[in-house]
């Protein structure tokens, strides 16, 4: 279904993507790149950078890669953001873009396989992987954190530890930084800054903005002070935590460096309080434009002491503040802020009473760009936002008036999780979103019943049949109360009801209940309506499963043909019928079965990928279909595919996943015997 690797024929001139200029103000670090450098060029070899944020892991990084590029034209160098699943898969699709991977246009999930058979293949070359912030949701000093980065190098002579800079390492960098020389306040302040590669070039770029030696002598004072009144409470990141005396120091210089930029540039001081809230990695451009406070009509410090008294030059100096902004936040969005400086940031805040203020920004920015209704059609824009979203489910607390946008954004983000087989986000989710609606509108309101009925779908894909059947009945009877048999909502709720006494065997109620959705559906949406087709898939399953075959088969074609009109033949929705249709037609071993299966499942895995729940019930239909031809090998080999899906899209522990191997289990003797 995917090129092979032999069905490569050429591949470009190697070249990399590293997105980091080569720092003209580098300073060697001691032996760590000599040491990173023995390791690389073995084969298959690997090295780990690991230390504390802020003492320069991604520095030393940029300057291997780049001497990498210039010793050896002929490697191709990759760099891979890590920090969460939808950077890396972006990452994966920027390198078979690179190489110029066929088939990386018609496959998502599969496209990281056709990048590791091509990373595999020794007639491609030599390559690079720098893979950045892979340690994002670990604490890297812990003995969990050391843990997992040997399960990722394999060797503990692999990992590399990364201290604070020497004091002679520290000095030139200082020296290489400055415009001008500090003489004898220049190791007082190393001192101060504690030799941390980041707190000396905040500090350097405050001071090259001072002019006399003594405003150098009152900057060094107040980091003293600062870090001699600062207490460090219990709400502070545990990447901050987890070294006080390097947090100190960045908290520190941060703090005189962040009102210096409010003082002169407030709009870019109200960009990085917006940005503090995101996820640092992969924050989109056109989120910026929610950050403005009123900064349209302001001028910044430095322009506010002029008086524009045309209409054109003030339209004009508006105009070129947008510039600026935008072509800030393409900067900011390549460099990523540094996770201590976003906690120093949000630190700032929170003692200055505007905490709440910028965490209600962020929130009402991700409720305003996050798909209203997440439809296959816009599920391209939902990875890129979906980091940012998930950071919503922390333990902050929030402002009345934050609760709902956030409870809005996080059901919209939980349909796209469920959508894309991410079920235990979608849970985590959904649950704060229905306690938000309960808490603030009451458990009967229509929104707060339609958040239970999300819950109560994810509970279903979870395999908790019983628990998801307990919510949704209580769910169906409050709608029939509230809004009637025949409204959507509960139609809607009906809908889920059958799909869970389905999956219990309850057939009878499956169809009793499939004949009240497809009736109501028809009569309230029309019959060519897209949910009302969903009812009659459905309902061709339960007359399915109770033999009931003479209505089976005009009941799934309908529903087939009605979302082909509708969606057209590749939409997901559309597969999703077709391959009910083929499971049908299998059942009863009727021809065009197979050959509708094998288009479902093909088209399934260039759309939404291998491990897809949809995808997965295909293969388990096709091998089904193999294993009733007596192709054994490929029915247990599809079966044993599935299996491994379930296990990391539903969980080991889930119901279908025992059926699953008990099928292997009894074909194996077939497989022998045949």
């Amino acid at each position: 279904m995917y090129p092979t690797i032999d069905t490569i024929r050429e591949t470009p001139k190697p070249y990399s993507n590293i997105p980091f200029r080569q720092d003209q103000a580098f300073v060697d670090r001691g032996d760590i790149l000599t040491y990173v450098e023995q390791r690389c060029s073995q084969p298959a070899g690997r090295a780990a950078l690991v230390g504390l944020g802020g003492v320069g892991k991604s520095q030393l990084a940029i300057e291997y890669a780049h001497r990498v590029r210039k010793q050896s034209p002929e490697t191709w160098i990759f760099w891979v953001y890590a920090a969460t699943t939808a950077r890396i898969e972006a990452a994966y699709k920027s390198i078979a873009n690179m190489v110029e991977l066929p088939g990386r246009q018609e496959t998502s999930t599969g496209l990281m396989q056709l990048v590791y058979d091509w990373l595999s293949r020794e007639a491609n070359g030599k390559w690079l992987i720098v893979v950045d912030n892979a340690d994002d949701e670990m604490t890297m000093d812990s003995q969990n954190g050391r843990d997992v980065v040997k399960k990722l190098v394999g060797y503990p002579g692999d990992i590399i530890d990364v201290l604070e800079m020497t004091q002679q390492e520290a000095n030139k960098l200082l020296e290489k930084k400055l415009l001008k020389q500090l003489d004898t306040l220049g190791p007082q302040l190393l001192d101060a800054l504690d030799y941390i590669p980041l707190t000396i070039t905040q500090a350097v770029a405050y001071i090259n903005d001072l002019h006399s030696r003594d405003l150098v002598l009152q900057y060094l004072e107040e980091i003293q002070t600062i870090r001699g009144k600062m207490s460090l409470d219990e709400n502070i990141s545990p990447d901050v935590r987890r070294d006080e005396c390097s947090s100190n120091s960045v908290f520190a210089t941060w703090q005189i460096s962040f009102e210096h930029i409010r003082a002169k540039r407030p709009s870019a001081a109200d960009l990085l309080s917006f940005m503090s809230f995101f996820h640092r990695q992969g924050i989109p451009e056109f989120m910026f434009h929610h950050y403005e406070d009123k900064n349209e009509d302001e001028q910044d410090g430095a322009d506010e002491k002029e008086e524009n008294t045309n209409a054109e030059e003030q339209s004009k100096s508006s105009h070129q503040r947008k510039r600026n902004s935008n072509a800030c936040t393409t900067s900011l969005d390549q460099s990523r802020p540094d996770i201590l400086v976003q906690s120093a940031t949000r630190m700032w805040l929170k003692s200055s009473n505007l905490e709440g203020k910028w965490s209600e920004k962020s929130i009402e920015a991700m409720a305003r760009e996050f798909p209203a209704k997440v439809e296959y059609e816009n599920w391209s824009i939902c990875p890129t936002l979906f980091p940012h979203v998930q950071s919503l489910t922390g333990s902050n607390p929030l402002a009345q008036r934050q609760i709902l946008p956030r409870a809005k954004v996080l059901t919209e983000a939980a349909w796209y999780a469920l959508k894309q087989g991410l079920f235990v986000q979608a849970e985590a989710m959904i649950r704060i979103s229905v306690h938000d609606h309960a808490k603030e509108l009451g458990d009967e309101d229509q929104i707060t019943l339609k958040s239970n009925n999300l819950l109560a779908i994810i509970l279903r894909l979870h395999g908790k049949y019983e628990a998801a059947g307990r919510l949704n009945w209580h769910v169906l009877a409050k709608m029939e109360r509230l809004l009637g048999k025949e409204h959507p909502d509960t139609l809607t709720s009906v809908e889920n009801l059958i799909t869970i006494q389905f999956e219990l065997g309850k057939y009878d109620e499956a169809e009793n209940l499939g004949q009240q959705a497809v009736a109501g559906r028809e009569k309230i949406l029309g019959k060519e309506h897209f949910d009302t087709l969903l009812s009659v898939s459905n309902l061709a399953l339960t007359l399915f499963e109770l033999g009931r075959y003479n209505e089976v088969e005009n009941l799934g074609q309908r529903a087939v043909t009605g979302r082909e009109t509708l969606l057209g033949k590749e939409h997901p929705n559309t597969l999703k019928s077709l391959a009910n249709l083929g499971y049908i037609l299998c059942k009863q071993q009727k021809s065009g079965a197979e050959e509708m299966i094998h288009r479902a499942l093909e088209a399934q895995e260039k759309a939404l990928g291998k491990e897809h729940p949809n995808t997965l019930w295909s293969a388990e239909n096709l091998a089904y279909i193999l294993e009733q031809h007596r192709h054994y090998d490929e029915s247990i080999n599809l079966y044993k595919r599935v299996c491994d899906g379930v296990d990391r899209v539903y969980g080991a522990s889930h119901p279908r996943n025992r059926v699953y191997r008990e099928r292997v289990a009894n074909l194996l003797p077939s497989r022998t015997n045949n």
